[in-house]
C-alpha cells in the first residue's frame, strides 16, 4: 500500500519534530478511505481539478481553505474562514467533518471576522474517531 507506507515515513518525521497530532497518529488510515468511498466520494473528488458538488479534495492536507483549483462556488462563511486563515490540517478536517457549520462559525468568530451565511456542506460525520481517519487519508494522500 503506497499511501500507508508515505503516512509511516511522514508520521515518523512527524514524531521525530513533535508535530503529530494524537488524532492524527492513531488514525487508521484504511478506514478513512473507506469512509471516504463511501461517504464523501459522491460529492468530492480526489482527481486534480476536478469539480463536482464539492471540491476537489486533491492535495487538500495543509493547504488553505477555498483554495481547491476549479471550483468558485464557496460559501460566505468558507470564504471568510480562507480570508481568517484556515488551513486544512488533520484537526481542523476532523473537526470541520463532524459539524461544518458549527466548526466554521466558530473558526470566525474566534478569529474576530463577522461571516455569516451558511456552509455548503451539510453532511456530517459525527464520529470522532471516523473523522479522524477521514482526515489523515487526505493527509496521508497529501504527501
Amino acid at each position: 500500500m503506497k499511501s500507508t507506507t508515505r503516512l509511516t515515513m511522514v508520521l515518523a518525521a512527524a514524531l521525530l519534530t513533535g508535530a503529530a497530532t494524537p488524532a492524527f497518529a492513531e488514525a487508521d488510515i484504511a478506514n478513512g478511505q473507506k469512509i471516504f468511498e463511501t461517504r464523501c466520494d459522491t460529492c468530492h473528488s480526489l482527481e486534480p481539478g476536478k469539480r463536482m458538488t464539492g471540491p476537489s479534495l486533491h492535495g487538500v492536507g495543509n493547504r488553505a481553505a477555498g483554495q481547491a483549483e476549479n471550483f468558485p462556488r464557496y460559501s460566505k462563511i468558507m470564504q471568510a474562514s480562507a480570508g481568517a486563515g484556515l488551513t486544512w490540517t488533520a484537526d481542523t478536517m476532523a473537526a470541520y467533518v463532524q459539524d461544518p457549520q458549527g466548526f466554521l462559525e466558530k473558526f470566525t468568530s474566534d478569529a474576530g471576522v463577522s461571516a455569516g451565511g451558511r456552509t455548503s456542506m451539510t453532511y456530517r460525520l459525527r464520529d470522532e474517531k471516523g473523522a479522524a481517519d477521514v482526515a489523515a487519508y487526505l493527509i496521508s494522500l497529501s504527501q
